[in-house]
């Protein structure tokens, strides 16, 4: 086997434990940020987008030399923590060969629909960071998340403290951060798909998943569309975040069969935000669908790759929130 390349062509047997070895010890670190509100007004429904610059910002503030600087013409952009997480460096951009942007080792989740907060209410929100840096970035964040007090939210100018930031462990959280004192460091958690007993999978989104195809965006549900979605995320993530950074092909992945899959219901949804990089509202809709797949030898195959991105999401726009899912096993 290739040191720089991984190809899967094996019999079907032996499928489902070389995709799990693949993608099992990915590393990760999931924070839950609790942020309380110090001046009330109003905020986005969407807050994905809005937290994101926020945090963004205070992120640049803490650690480049040159916070004006423009990142894509900076001399250290490909040496800088700033523009590893939160913007496309030449060397990653090349890396994946094919121009644009790249996968962010983020993803920022929030549930909190509610748009009116009083002094004193709290926002909890949800960033999880992944790949080989996934530790150093974290405890950058930590110390910097205090900043968010000095912007404001949304065009209500809210203002928030942070106050207390915990780690999800499999089993348990951990406080991280209460009020200005640091109470542990983060732990490195490691991806591990573990198989179990069932005779069917309910596979159901939580937000919605933006599927695009030679430039153009889906509108109607596809489960073969959404596979190479997944496998495309998925070796994505591997080439560009992984230690190993394999290149990784899925050439022995069979079609799931049509029978064995039903879909439930689907429905478009359509969200948008502010792009402060683009001076305009930018529309993020996509597909909330729910479906049923019956085991087979097909779907065993495929669960590690589906587990992989129940955890880190799939689609367009996956930093923000989009592309969650969640696996039901009966």
């Amino acid at each position: 086997m290739k040191s720089n390349q991984q190809t899967i062509s094996m019999g079907e047997s032996r499928m489902s434990s070389i995709v799990a070895r693949l993608v099992d010890s990915f590393p990760y670190i999931h924070l839950r940020v609790v942020l309380e509100c110090q001046r009330a007004g109003y905020i986005p429904k969407y807050k994905t987008s809005m937290i994101r610059g926020i945090v963004a910002r205070v992120f640049k503030k803490q650690v480049c030399y040159d916070i004006e600087a423009v990142c894509g013409s900076c001399e250290l952009n490909h040496n800088c923590m700033y523009a590893a997480m939160f913007e496309s460096p030449h060397h990653l951009v090349h890396r994946l060969n094919r121009g644009g942007t790249v996968p962010h080792p983020y993803i920022i989740r929030c549930r909190e629909g509610r748009t009116f907060f009083q002094t004193g209410d709290h926002l909890s929100f949800d960033m999880i960071v992944f790949g080989r840096y996934a530790k150093v970035f974290a405890t950058h964040l930590l110390s910097s998340l205090s900043g968010v007090e000095q912007y404001d939210f949304g065009r209500g100018r809210l203002r928030f403290r942070m106050q207390t930031i915990y780690q999800l462990l499999d089993a348990e959280s951990i406080v991280l951060v209460d009020g200005d004192s640091i109470a542990a460091a983060p732990k490195e958690s490691r991806f591990c798909y573990q198989e179990r007993p069932y005779e069917e999978v309910r596979l159901q989104f939580v937000t919605p998943c933006r599927m695009i195809r030679k430039g153009a965006v889906l509108r109607k549900f596809s489960v073969e569309e959404f596979l190479w979605q997944v496998k495309h995320r998925a070796h994505h993530l591997l080439l560009l975040h992984h230690e190993q950074g394999e290149i990784v092909e899925w050439d022995g992945l069979p079609l799931l069969d049509r029978k064995d899959v039903a879909i439930v219901s689907e429905q478009w949804e359509e969200l948008s935000r502010y792009s402060m990089r683009q001076q305009q509202k930018v529309y993020l809709g996509g597909i909330k669908a729910t479906l049923t797949m019956r085991r087979s030898e097909a779907l065993d195959q495929w669960l590690p790759l589906l587990s992989f991105a129940e955890k880190f999401h799939v689609g367009k726009g996956a930093s923000f929130g989009l592309g969650q899912y969640e696996l039901w096993f009966r």
